[in-house]
């Protein structure tokens, strides 16, 4: 009977993770702006971060992406 509890709670969180993936999912973009003057006007240039997600067994990780230089930034986070 033990067993069974405990089997039960772990479908009942690997479930509620399941559910909730596409709100884990989200996309967070973070933009620094850096701005370069040349001659009379100013060019703004701008990074693109995205955060992304992996599952690995129960556990989910994420690390920031540069989109623009398409290189990671950082090392991976544990989540949850």
């Amino acid at each position: 009977m033990r067993k069974f509890k405990k089997l039960m709670a772990s479908a009942i969180v690997i479930g509620a993770a399941v559910l909730s993936t596409p709100a884990v999912m989200a996309e967070e973009i973070i933009i620094p702006a850096e701005t370069q003057i040349e001659g009379d006007t100013a060019v703004i240039q701008s990074y693109i971060y995205e955060w992304r997600y992996k599952f690995e067994g129960e556990h989910i990780y994420k690390r920031l992406y540069n989109c623009t230089k398409s290189c990671w930034v950082g090392d991976w986070i544990l989540v949850y």
